[in-house]
């Protein structure tokens, strides 16, 4: 008798598993999008679910494209989907997008890139360094004894910060040569490019069209409606070799020959057209009744919404979390809750660590007006930890991050005080030293101890560590920067010159880099390079403030030809920095050194005068270019406010001559008996 388990498809494996990453948009203008990786993710992860006999449940795949491949989303996503992998499990994961390295290095290292990746600094987060995955892999491997196939189309070309150093090819390398206990599927050779084009499925990847179509049957070269990993090799080499003209080639690796990637389906076979397919639906929430676990998860999804991920703790997504129950039904939206909440804890302090490293003078201006933010990262990225689990491999990752910005924000405070806090700069430099030690290669931890030690006046520390974050990461404009500071302190003019053109060359668009070169040159007395330096410098997106006022105190003392630009560009960096006194004295200064009259300046003025602090001198020289302009009454308004801040020199208002105008005025001695009545 024939029983049923004999007729039906034998899988050699468990259940299957699958993480698919597709990135074509970064979220960084710097990093070149590509045309179709996020198509070919979609498609390779269609094939799972509807287009093999062995198709892969909802509940086991995760699907990220685009904005949703976040770094900490993707970390979530694996940590989700293995947390339960028994021992014959297959699981796949698929990534295609970008892959780099910034620097050579005589262990295989690479990266691969995340949609919020930034440009440079890969270690920084936002990528993923090929060792840990590989680390995070041989665990799962060797633990839980799970049956892993990695999947990677990640040599693309386009204009990286490793491309010089072969970045891409390096990275592709890597993944070649680790991973030993899995099956690995490379789109190409370490020397070569992945090809995409709209000639193939209307727009795909060349590797990943073949993939799909191979697995979905066409690869079955012996009909036994198995695809093995010698008949996808032979298809993948025939195929993309062919249509590449030889300039791509796939690497197949690891496993037996005879190993089985898929079981075709015959009807999907016969059915299948050469067209593009709609996207793979995502997972959607199990249909569960009614009950308060649908409410809290209401809940959790409007806290996340508005970014209430841990403070104020009362209604807090982190707190819906932790109120879950146990039972099944709780948990079936706990599992998605968790990969939502660690990825919502990450998502913003990678954010701002990217805008640093890229955006330094417009995010320390978001650091300083909204520090209640930066002081939440270190909680979010501990908690985010936590929900990951000590023993993941990722775990000291983010670990770091909180320890860095646990470091950052000491400083800051630090800073702030009148006299920089000795105790609490070595708080900072305890953070960032437990900062490195859980993450040895992070170039912006290295950075900000450099800074640390500028603050404890310990040159030969600050310049030894800026050294390492411009090994690690030698396109990183900003740490080249800080470097060529440290230089220019110490006199060292020509070093510093070196490291400003070096930072210029990395990132042209910093205006930081510019800027500081304009000082050096200034400090060698040198204004004709130090104005065009300037110049350079406020055209940039993100200018320096200090750049209009340096750039308006040249051309004030080229007097008096350039009196209006001066003050034009003191009026830019007065909208810029609108709390900065001395700007309005200079304002002041060079408006009574010209003729004629400038409304837009004496608006300006009149805003100055609001701020705290603001001297008698302000109110007295607006009152005379009042007075200048004919208007006593503005003049007295002017005059009112002052008398009103209690100022008490009679003598100045009644004999200088700027103010005679006004002594036979009787408003004027009106103003006088009301605040010196005994006059």
């Amino acid at each position: 008798m024939v029983t049923q388990a004999q007729i039906k498809p034998i899988k050699p494996f468990g259940k299957i598993k699958a993480l698919i990453v597709g990135v074509s948009d970064y979220k960084h203008p710097k990093i070149e999008d590509l045309s179709y990786a996020d198509r070919d993710a979609e498609a390779f992860g269609r094939f799972l679910t509807e287009e093999t006999a062995w198709k892969v449940a909802q509940e086991d795949i995760v699907l990220l494209t685009n904005e949703k491949a976040t770094y900490g989303q993707f970390l979530a996503a694996l940590e989700s989907i293995t947390e339960n992998a028994q021992a014959n499990d297959r699981l796949i994961i698929y990534f295609s997008g970008h892959g780099d390295v910034e620097e050579v290095s005589e262990e295989k290292r690479g990266y691969l890139l995340f949609h919020d990746a930034s440009p440079t600094t890969y270690a920084s987060g936002g990528a993923c360094l090929v060792n840990t995955l590989d680390g995070y892999i041989n665990q799962l491997v060797l633990e839980k004894k799970t049956e892993v196939i990695l999947i990677s189309d990640a040599c693309r070309s386009g204009s990286l910060a490793g491309s010089k150093i072969g970045g891409p090819s390096a990275t592709t390398a890597a993944l070649s040569s680790l991973f030993v206990n899995t099956v690995k599927m490379m789109s190409c050779e370490p020397d070569q490019f992945s090809v995409e084009d709209e000639r193939w499925g209307n727009g795909r990847g060349l590797f990943s069209y073949y993939l799909v179509e191979g697995l979905r049957g066409l690869a079955d070269e012996n009909e036994n409606l198995y695809v093995s990993k010698f008949e996808i090799e032979n298809y993948l080499r025939t195929h993309v070799r062919e249509e590449s003209e030889m300039r791509q080639i796939p690497v197949i690796s690891g496993g037996l020959s005879s190993l089985k990637l898929s079981r075709v389906d015959s009807e999907v076979l016969r059915k299948f057209q050469d067209q593009q397919a709609p996207p793979l639906a995502e997972a959607e929430v199990p249909v569960i009744p009614d009950t308060s676990a649908i409410q809290k998860f209401g809940a959790f999804e409007a806290a996340i919404s508005r970014k209430q991920l841990l403070f104020p703790e009362q209604g807090s997504a982190y707190a819906v979390y932790q109120s879950m129950g146990d039972d099944p039904q709780s948990e079936a939206f706990k599992k998605i809750m968790k990969i939502s909440l660690t990825s919502a804890l990450q998502d913003e302090a990678q954010q701002a660590l990217n805008e640093y490293i890229t955006s330094p003078g417009k995010e320390l201006a978001r650091r300083w007006s909204n520090a209640e933010a930066y002081l939440n990262y270190p909680a979010y990225l501990d908690t985010a930890a936590d929900l990951l689990g000590e023993d993941n491999y990722f775990y000291t990752d983010v670990k770091s991050r909180a320890h860095y910005f646990r470091g950052v924000n000491q400083r800051l405070l630090a800073e702030a005080n009148t006299n920089t806090d000795k105790n609490i700069l070595m708080q900072a430099l305890a953070e960032q030293q437990k900062a490195l030690t859980l993450q040895p290669i992070a170039p912006h931890v290295y950075n900000e101890l450099g800074l640390i030690y500028e603050d404890l006046k310990n040159s030969s520390k600050e310049i030894e560590n800026l050294q390492k974050a411009c090994a690690l990461s030698p396109t990183w404009s900003l740490a080249l920067t800080n470097l060529a500071a440290a230089y220019q302190r110490l006199k060292k003019y020509d070093l510093a010159e070196q490291y400003y053109q070096q930072a210029i060359q990395a990132d042209e668009s910093l205006s930081l880099a510019h800027f500081n070169l304009g000082v050096l040159y200034e400090e060698k007395g040198d204004p004709v390079k130090a104005e065009n330096a300037y110049l350079t410098a406020i055209e940039k997106n993100d200018p320096v403030p200090d750049a209009f006022y340096n750039l308006a105190y040249l051309k004030m003392e080229k007097q008096p030809a350039q009196y209006l630009e001066a003050m034009d560009l003191l009026s830019k960096y007065i909208d810029l920095v609108p709390k900065d006194l001395d700007a309005y004295s200079l304002l002041n200064y060079i408006y009574f050194q010209q003729d004629g009259t400038n409304q837009g300046v004496v608006d300006i003025l009149k805003q100055g005068l609001k701020i705290e602090g603001a001297s008698y001198n302000a109110y007295l020289d607006l009152a005379v270019i009042y007075l200048m302009q004919n208007d006593q009454k503005s003049a007295m308004e002017i005059l009112d406010q002052l008398l009103q801040k209690d100022y008490k020199d009679y003598t100045t208002l009644t004999t200088e001559a700027s103010f005679e105008v006004l002594q036979q005025n009787p408003a004027f001695k009106a103003l006088l008996k009301k605040y010196f009545p005994n006059r």
